[in-house]
């Protein structure tokens, strides 16, 4: 039986077919490409898949080689102790007994200047640290609009930039391993403030956020740096910032400023803020699991607890809606406060561990004249002054 197909419609159908094959091998191509990009960023941000379950915390003893740490922070499986000794910032690894990392100014005559602060995170081995040097170069001419008028007419205006400030990642390996930390310089902050302190440092692993409270000469400033490191100023006129910290999985920010001597709590989304309280007698006391814990302090008395939910699967009433979470009466002046992600609250006070959960309050005296609770709230460090250096010690809070 002769073939009456017709050559023209034959090319088509062959051209179809090759341009649908191709199309399936495009797609299988880019699949393969965005798994293996994914995972390649997913190591080096060491973003978590899932929430990491709370680590074991063990006794511990060590002797820092220095009499005067301070500034002490824990890390996140309480194996390393971050510190600041006569200017000098320095890592100390507790399991081996031995410092493993130190990093001052620039030279002897940048006082003031070097690491400016540092903050652990929450879920893994790595910490996030401002440094500070002096500008060789302090002097740069830009080109801006001549006016709003006119901004297609541009003109030449110098800028002094004195100091050049960086936000850096410090990486430790296990703290059984024989490994040099890691040290990466992320990003430079060109409108950092000169001679700005960096009081106070929250981040949101999950979404890669990093905040900061700077103080200056002039007012306060609240930043905001991305995973993508934009900078953004979240200050508003008028307002003094008090405390803030940052939801965990979220990156919602909670801050308490204070307008015209009242006081608020709100929790900052990009441009929304949306009121939680309005109360001079309540304050921050921490975040986890995307709960914020607000307490009520009265003549140095926390009288109770509150929590709220930031979880975007509540409806708009139920969001932020404070709703009591324990009820009672503990001293509180020092303000040492660790939260776990299942919930339970510690309050270190006068050699006293206060231990809030939901069935409860229990309590634990730990003497000393220098303990520091970790931000968990599951270990106490206890410092104790020596001849040629500081015992440490470890103590979990069970």
């Amino acid at each position: 039986m002769q073939n009456h197909t017709n050559p023209k419609l034959k090319k088509r159908i062959l051209l179809l077919r090759t341009i649908a094959v191709w199309t399936l091998i495009s797609l299988i191509l880019q699949f393969g490409l965005y798994f293996f990009l994914n995972n390649a960023v997913a190591k080096i941000m060491k973003v978590p898949q899932f929430p990491a379950s709370q680590p074991p915390v063990y006794y511990l003893e060590a002797d820092l080689p220095d009499s005067n740490p301070e500034n002490i922070q824990i890390s996140y499986t309480k194996d390393y102790l971050a510190y600041m000794d006569d200017g000098v910032f320095k890592v100390f690894n507790l399991r081996q007994n031995k410092l493993v990392f130190s990093k001052g100014p620039v030279s002897t005559d940048e006082k003031g200047l070097g690491v400016l602060n540092y903050q652990w995170l929450p879920d893994r081995n790595s910490l996030i640290y401002f440094f500070a040097k002096k500008n060789s170069s302090p002097y740069s001419i830009v080109l801006v609009p001549r006016s709003e008028s006119s901004p297609e007419e541009l003109e030449r205006v110098t800028i002094y930039t004195p100091q050049l400030t960086y936000l850096c990642t410090l990486e430790l390996p296990n703290s059984n391993e024989d490994i040099s930390p890691i040290d990466r310089e992320n990003i430079t902050i060109s409108n950092f403030p000169a001679g700005g302190k960096v009081e106070q440092i929250a981040t949101s692993t999950y979404t890669n956020l990093v905040y900061a409270l700077i103080e200056s000469n002039s007012a306060p400033t609240l930043m905001e740096i991305d995973v993508m490191y934009n900078v953004r100023f979240l200050q508003q006129a008028e307002e003094t910032i008090l405390d803030f910290t940052a939801s965990d999985h979220l990156g919602t920010l909670f801050v308490q400023n204070q307008k015209a001597g009242d006081k608020y709590i709100l929790a900052v989304e990009g441009e929304n803020r949306s009121p939680i309280a309005a109360n001079n007698n309540y304050i921050i006391l921490g975040s986890s699991s995307n709960n914020l814990y607000i307490g009520e302090v009265i003549h140095n008395r926390l009288t109770q607890i509150f929590v709220c939910n930031d979880s975007p699967k509540l409806d708009k009433d139920d969001k932020y809606k404070l709703s009591s979470f324990w009820q009672g009466e503990i001293p509180f002046t020092e303000g040492q406060v660790g939260i776990d992600s299942q919930g339970k609250i510690v309050i270190y006070e006068a050699n006293r561990a206060y231990i809030i959960t939901e069935d409860g309050l229990k309590t634990k005296t730990i003497e000393g004249d220098n303990n520091f609770l970790s931000p968990d709230g599951a270990a106490l460090i206890k410092l104790t002054k020596r001849p040629n250096g500081t015992g440490i010690q470890i103590i979990p809070l069970n």
